[in-house]
């Protein structure tokens, strides 16, 4: 369904990348997912690069930013 009205569920996700994870958690629910609360998403959106938010000082957010 999300493919279908989206194009894939690749750009779904990365639409939300500027609303956050609750946006996304809440619309996956409207949708029909389960499992899918907000920190369970937040988890997700740092997995795959969405968020960075190691501090300033930290090495991996400079290996993040490559």
């Amino acid at each position: 369904e999300v493919r279908k009205e989206i194009g894939s569920f690749s750009k779904y996700v990365w639409s939300f990348a500027g609303r956050g994870a609750e946006a996304l958690s809440k619309d996956l629910q409207r949708r029909g997912f389960r499992f899918v609360g907000p920190t369970t998403v937040y988890a997700f959106m740092q997995a795959v690069g969405m968020v960075n938010d190691h501090e300033e000082s930290c090495f991996r957010r400079r290996q993040l930013e490559k």
